[in-house]
């Protein structure tokens, strides 16, 4: 938060995973308010190991299908102070650098799973 550029190669890491490629169907338990309790499920074909110390974690979306009749609206929250942010482009999926920014973020839950490193020594 605070430090996204608006040049999105500068926003990525190292540690740069694609999890998901392709199309995806998203469908939810209802239509209309109010928001649904993470009933959209998107699970990744590749996982990604996150580690703080490499700094904050970046959700990149992009979508390809851009007409109209297939607009889908996400949950998110604003917020006042700079604890989520957002650099975005719209039209071209390709764009480099972001038109706008902001401090709203798609409200979203990652499902982890601990990975425990055992050093075994023999005498």
């Amino acid at each position: 938060p605070g430090s996204l550029s608006l040049t999105f190669a500068d926003n990525i890491g190292s540690d740069n995973t694609v999890v998901f490629s392709g199309p995806l169907t998203l469908t939810s338990a209802d239509i209309g308010g109010p928001p649904r309790d993470f009933d959209i499920i998107i699970n990744l074909q590749t996982p990604f190991f996150y580690d703080p110390g490499d700094g904050n974690l970046l959700l990149d979306v992009r979508r390809y299908d851009v007409s109209v009749s297939s607009t889908v609206f996400f949950d998110a929250h604003n917020s006042p102070v700079d604890t989520v942010s957002r650099s975005y482009a719209a039209g071209n999926v390709t764009s480099t650098v972001a038109l706008w920014q902001d401090q709203l973020g798609l409200v979203t839950q990652f499902d982890i799973a601990l990975v425990v490193e055992i050093d075994i020594k023999f005498c």
